[in-house]
């Protein structure tokens, strides 16, 4: 470990303490850690026909199938424009806990998450997802049997197309029950609503080999205030929180996986946007304001906590993330930062333990509660428990861009079908998805009493919900009503994503 006087000079990479627990790269699925970070991803959701041809099938497709290492060295070539985006093939493999069981029936045994061994679809309820077998809003994936998930990712699109081909090709023993694309190309940084979208995973304590053989932290450390701290105010989650099998006694199949949980969300941008504006209208403020009360971030990525308008600067990945609710942060200044961050002056973020500037409702706070206090499920939440709750995002918006804007509303057509391919890693999806899900995220009176739902993911109840939009700048108390759902669960599914060594062991038949 560097001394603390050359702390600030030191490669961030390189910075963490020797006896902090080690990730087996070579191991771990590159989608898991780090991810593809590519902007067009096509995803085959399938089931099996005939599980001996798809082993055959599986022992070819796990050529694809790159480990952690090896996509943290390509995207630093990639970064570098020393590799060409179109030569990527790369590919993850997840079974559901059936699809599993499928390809080897002693796997039923093992001790799996709770969550994945009954599946997604029954549980929708305490999702809030609603009955997958509804007519008047059935789940296009995941109603019916589904067994894995392959997803494939390259940097252009006419490359994917490519690679899909050659893929679909191989197949054989599966059926596609269902397929989308991903694709961010066109929407220039953004997501459907209009967000920016920007880098807010966790960080992750914990060391690996590289591909040069230097040892190096999972995550880069670039704060010179706090080496328990990625970015600032990225605290280090532990790595059970993404890894499944850490325990020595682990079965070998469970051991450097992750539970991977997908759910495909249709985004009613018009409708969305209708709202904005027209709340906009009444309260006579901007657009703007409104939306940013919704996520808790302006339009461009400043957190709602340190800027009282939508200031691009604040959005600097160095500053995105550096903000608690219960007390205030100090100013960014440049002497915070080691080496490879970019510094970005910014003023204090203000505490807001009520919920003024940022909703308990935000979707931000809803789904990372940072240092709130309350209770959730019954579990108290404190910002000790709250890091080891967090999930891994993997996400990637599907369907065409709409025109719509929030100061200039366009109804969405009645065959638009556009929103997120949502994808997340954790260790446990009942500690880590479902908590965040059901204990917040549709729960009306969590972290606080009369908290409400998610102000973008929550389900309006009994006709309607109410929402608060905080204290406005000219100390106005608002609440509002909202009458119909803004995004809506198409389906999906928990899966499991193994260790390539285990990939490999289930395209041998078991023994009898």
């Amino acid at each position: 470990m560097p001394t603390s006087d050359r702390y600030d000079l030191a490669p961030a990479d390189s910075l963490f303490f020797p006896n902090e627990p080690r990730v087996e790269a070579g191991e771990v699925q590159g989608a898991v850690f780090p991810g593809f970070a590519q902007p067009c991803q096509h995803h085959l959701f399938v089931a099996f026909t005939d599980v001996t041809a798809f082993r055959g099938v599986l022992g070819a497709l796990t050529g694809y199938v790159p480990s952690m290492r090896e996509v943290v060295s390509r995207r630093e070539q990639l970064d570098g424009g020393t590799l060409d985006p179109a030569t990527l093939r790369w590919m993850s493999v997840a079974f559901t806990h059936a699809g599993l069981v499928a390809l080897d029936p002693a796997t039923a045994a093992l001790p799996w998450d709770g969550a994945f061994s009954e599946g997604m679809a029954a549980r929708a309820s305490l999702h809030g997802d609603g009955d997958p077998h509804d007519p008047a809003a059935p789940w296009r994936v995941g109603a019916a049997d589904l067994h894995a998930l392959l997803t494939l990712a390259s940097g252009t699109s006419t490359a994917l197309d490519a690679f899909v081909a050659d893929v679909k090709a191989l197949l054989a023993g599966v059926t596609v029950v269902d397929e989308l694309r991903g694709d961010a190309t066109d929407l220039q940084g953004r997501e459907h609503f209009g967000f920016a979208e920007r880098a807010a995973n966790p960080g992750f304590e914990g060391q690996y080999v590289d591909a040069h053989g230097r040892p190096r932290s999972l995550t880069a450390r670039r704060t010179a205030r706090n080496r328990f701290e990625g970015v600032p105010g990225q605290r280090l989650a532990p790595l059970d929180a993404l890894f499944t099998g850490r325990d020595d006694a682990a079965h070998t199949l469970q051991q450097h996986g992750s539970y991977l949980v997908a759910r495909v969300l249709r985004q009613h941008v018009g409708a969305l946007h209708r709202f904005v504006r027209s709340a906009a209208d009444q309260l006579a403020v901007s657009p703007a304001l409104v939306a940013s009360r919704l996520l808790g971030r302006w339009p461009d990525g400043a957190p709602t906590v340190r800027a009282d308008h939508d200031d691009p600067t604040l959005a600097d990945a160095c500053a995105y993330s550096d903000f608690r609710y219960q007390r205030e942060a100090p100013p960014v200044q440049e002497s915070d930062f080691a080496h490879d961050c970019q510094p970005v002056a910014a003023p204090p973020a203000k505490a807001d333990p009520a919920g003024a500037r940022c909703p308990f409702s935000a979707h931000i706070r809803k789904t990372n509660p940072r240092d709130d206090v309350g209770e959730a499920l019954g579990e108290r939440l404190s910002f000790e428990d709250n890091r080891a709750r967090v999930i891994v995002r993997r996400s990637v918006p599907y369907g065409a861009v709409s025109p719509s804007r929030f100061d200039a509303p366009v109804a969405d057509g009645p065959g638009d079908d556009r929103g997120l391919v949502f994808l997340c890693y954790q260790g446990s999806i009942v500690r880590q998805f479902e908590f965040l899900q059901r204990g917040l995220v549709v729960a009306d009176d969590a972290p606080v009493p009369g908290a409400g739902q998610d102000a973008l993911l929550g389900q309006p109840r009994h006709g309607a919900r109410r929402l608060s939009l905080g204290v406005l700048p000219d100390g106005r108390a608002v609440s509002v009503t909202v009458t119909e759902p803004w995004v809506t669960t198409r389906g999906g599914g928990f899966f499991f994503a193994p260790s390539r060594s285990a990939l490999a062991s289930l395209t041998v038949a078991p023994a009898p």
